[in-house]
């Protein structure tokens, strides 16, 4: 039986039939980059003056730019894998060899997340533009918290690059792709192999479809709202109160307050930020209220009313003292740090620096400027550093609950 032999739309050119230099150049450099291969130059050949202009644009773009070499090549082997060119996706470039068999074997797979959040959202940007799956508002949103607008249109220079290109190979066939494919099974597809890859982000209801069927009288879509803020209302509310059954007890004025208010909500700024900030008024609100002699002392025996002993909560026993002893001193230090500055002061600090809004949010909620903003978080760390830096030196297991100053300066 005679055995089948590959026939490319597009044949390379043999080595024999490179006369331009420069060509030859490229090709030899191809053996040491890999990505792309000696063969995909080859092809390329039969022109040899497009063959070296594309060398160019592909040096520039992916292994030169501001954005890390690893990043693109992991985005170069999903759009690779989503257009279906099994040739591109075998290749790997040696200057991203941190690249782990788990990220080439997932990145295309359409519930995968890359753990890091720079990578992460640049490799959705790479789907975006891949797919025209209509997210652009929500990829640029999260782009744009990692990525300077230089940087964005390197990555969608180089995408748009890299998706022709796979397109080129697949259809010129280069070589047969025998053997494993290097294409997940279920990855996402421009073919529509996997529906998830261009119909599921729309069936994501967006914040305004959520806000109108929560007036509507929806409590899941409420639900959806409030969950993925909970934890940063919380965190608000104790860093202003410095108390976590208050801070509780605010969170839940606030989610109510909320959902009471929800018709008026304008959509000037996002959900979250709005919520953060009827936590703060009413935070603020109920500091201004505060009766400290309205509380029980937690450091009293505590004793039901026949006289039963209630032991207190310590910490799990099972955990190696010496461990736990310096994460407490490190986090009382933090505690009583924070707690210590000022509110206009904490009240900054913990938006920007706990809970990683934007300065714009950050001004938003305070109503203030987004200069006062940066003025007050300036102070705010100054003034931390200073709190901090003499427990450095040792006095935080000094048995004080204030600090003292150890060093000469």
């Amino acid at each position: 039986m005679t055995a089948l032999t590959h026939a490319p739309n597009v044949p390379q050119v043999a080595d024999t039939d490179v006369n331009d230099p420069k060509l030859r150049q490229v090709i030899d450099g191809a053996a040491i980059t890999k990505s792309p291969p000696q063969a995909w130059y080859r092809t390329m050949g039969h022109n040899p003056e497009v063959a070296k202009a594309f060398a160019n644009y592909w040096d520039l773009l992916h292994r030169g730019g501001a954005v890390p070499h690893q990043i693109k090549e992991l985005a170069r082997i999903q759009i690779a894998q989503m257009i279906g060119c099994d040739f591109c996706a075998r290749q790997t470039s040696p200057l991203a060899a941190t690249i782990t068999e788990e990220e080439k074997t997932c990145c295309a797979l359409p519930n995968w997340e890359h753990p890091d959040a720079k990578t992460r959202a640049a490799l959705h940007y790479a789907r975006t533009l891949t797919l025209d799956d209509g997210r652009d508002t929500a990829v640029y949103e999260e782009l744009k918290e990692y990525y300077s607008n230089a940087e964005i249109i390197e990555l969608a220079a180089f995408f748009c690059l890299t998706a022709g290109g796979n397109r080129m190979a697949k259809s010129w066939s280069i070589e047969p792709h025998g053997g494993v494919s290097a294409i997940p099974a279920g990855a996402i597809s421009i073919h529509g192999r996997e529906s998830m890859g261009a119909s599921k982000p729309h069936l994501e209801p967006t914040e305004a479809e959520l806000i109108q069927r929560a007036c509507q009288g929806d409590k899941e879509a409420f639900y959806s709202l409030v969950r993925p803020c909970e934890r940063a209302v919380y965190t608000t509310a104790v860093s202003i109160l410095n108390n976590p059954e208050d801070a509780e007890e605010v969170a839940q004025e606030a989610v109510l307050k909320a959902l009471a208010h929800l018709a008026g909500f304008r959509g000037e700024a996002k959900f979250s930020t709005w919520l953060i900030q009827i936590t703060i008024n009413e935070a603020r609100l109920k500091l201004r209220k505060d009766r400290r002699h309205l509380y029980e002392s937690v450091d009293e025996q505590r004793t039901s009313e026949d006289g039963e002993y209630f032991p207190k909560d310590f910490a799990d026993w099972r955990e190696i003292p010496s461990e736990a002893l310096q994460r407490k001193e490190v986090r009382e230090a933090l505690k009583c740090a924070i707690a210590s500055l000022p509110l206009k002061y904490r009240e900054v600090f913990v938006l920007r620096d706990v809970q990683q809004l934007k300065i714009e949010e950050a001004a938003q909620i305070l109503g203030i400027t987004e200069g006062s903003v940066k003025t007050r978080l300036l102070r705010a760390r100054l003034r931390l550093r200073d709190a901090l830096a003499p427990g450095i030196d040792g006095s935080w297991s000094m048995g004080k609950p204030e600090y003292q100053k150890v060093r000469p300066w």
